[in-house]
């Protein structure tokens, strides 16, 4: 069965958490040439470029995922340009957009975590304990899986889907990944 758009997109999420930065980073090149304005995908592969030691191309990554992501409306789209701002040494900016984002998505454990880490670069120490309580809170009511957990479970959703080349690819990498939960 072919596999959609969505799927292959989830194949490069599931790898970047299961640590799999280069085969990811091949995914991330594929779907850019499909859909260059995803800021996702940009974000993607700045993950994966920093990872694997380009600093220079996560960079380069990272600006483009900020400028797409400026331009979104998506939940997260404050969240992950706060997070591409911090990765280029814009802190004021990273601060700025976890603070909207946490405003809107009080729930979410990350944003905290992430509003804490400008916060504390900003040397706003009160506000980042606050933002660390909120996030410990709400990682205790609900704890989050192991990285590469999360990513062995997305690949095998899209392993069950898929067949032929991309189905062994997706077999070799769930084989590798190394889950105790």
């Amino acid at each position: 069965m072919p596999l959609e758009f969505s799927d292959l997109y989830k194949v490069a999420e599931g790898l970047i958490c299961a640590k799999k930065y280069r085969e990811a980073y091949a995914i991330y090149i594929i779907l850019l040439k499909i859909r260059p304005q995803k800021a996702a995908l940009w974000h993607g592969l700045a993950n994966c470029l920093e990872k694997i030691g380009d600093g220079e191309g996560s960079r380069n990554a990272y600006r483009m995922a900020l400028k797409y992501h400026l331009m979104e409306n998506e939940k997260g789209s404050n969240l992950w340009a706060g997070w591409a701002a911090m990765k280029l040494g814009d802190m004021e900016m990273a601060y700025r957009l976890f603070k909207e984002y946490v405003e809107k998505e009080p729930d979410y454990a990350y944003g905290w975590i992430s509003l804490a880490a400008a916060a504390s670069k900003l040397n706003k120490k009160e506000e980042a304990e606050d933002a660390r309580r909120n996030y410990r809170i709400l990682k205790e009511r609900n704890p989050y899986k192991r990285r590469e957990c999360e990513g062995k479970e997305m690949l095998i959703s899209i392993m069950n889907k898929s067949d032929g080349v991309i189905n062994e690819f997706i077999k070799k990498m769930v084989d590798e990944i190394e889950c105790d939960q």
